[in-house]
């Protein structure tokens, strides 16, 4: 395995690409041979986030040019509607050499963890809206039906108070150092 190469196609709409990480930039071609390359110069920002989805483990990096369009990489590759490979393995290789790279370059770059402030405080929102939607939702069941039935619909929504907590401290913005990244 190269840890300097990685393949993948992010999404239906895009096409299967491969990443190498050169003696001076990212270098990538998509299916057609178009090449495209991001100098390590150019960089800004890495950001490392993990998203609930129905792939259990999703974790994104996202490289920000200082000008121009960011380059979205992910562990999963699209194959086909629903269906995603999932290339753990190969991505944190390819991410610990990128870090390599850019630690090699001495150049400024911010590495963040987790969803942008907007994002998180758009989050944060859009969960207490959830809540408080289903909290009415319940207020107008236990009014109509039986305790029984008010009981284990207040258990259900209940239950999700827990795994809602865990995401919202997993993807709480912060900050690391490339040397945080373990392993070869």
């Amino acid at each position: 395995m190269d840890a300097d190469v990685y393949s993948q196609r992010f999404n239906l709409l895009e096409r299967h690409r491969t990443y190498r990480l050169g003696e001076d930039a990212i270098v990538w071609q998509d299916a057609n041979g178009g090449e495209e390359r991001l100098p390590y110069g150019d960089i800004r920002q890495v950001r490392l986030s993990s998203w609930p989805d129905l792939q259990a483990g999703t974790v994104y990096a996202i490289v920000s040019p200082r000008h121009g369009k960011a380059l979205k990489l992910s562990n999963r590759s699209y194959v086909s509607l629903g269906n995603f490979d999932m290339q753990t393995g190969e991505f944190a290789s390819f991410v610990r050499a990128l870090h390599r790279k850019l630690a090699g370059r001495g150049g400024k770059v911010n590495y963040r963890l987790g969803a942008t402030m907007a994002g998180y405080v758009a989050t944060i929102l859009f969960c207490a809206a959830m809540f408080v939607f289903i909290a009415g939702t319940l207020y107008a069941v236990l009014a109509e039906a039986s305790v029984l039935i008010g009981a284990i619909a207040v258990v259900i929504m209940l239950g999700f108070v827990p795994w809602l907590a865990r995401f919202l401290i997993a993807v709480r913005p912060g900050t690391y150092s490339p040397e945080d990244l373990n392993g070869p």
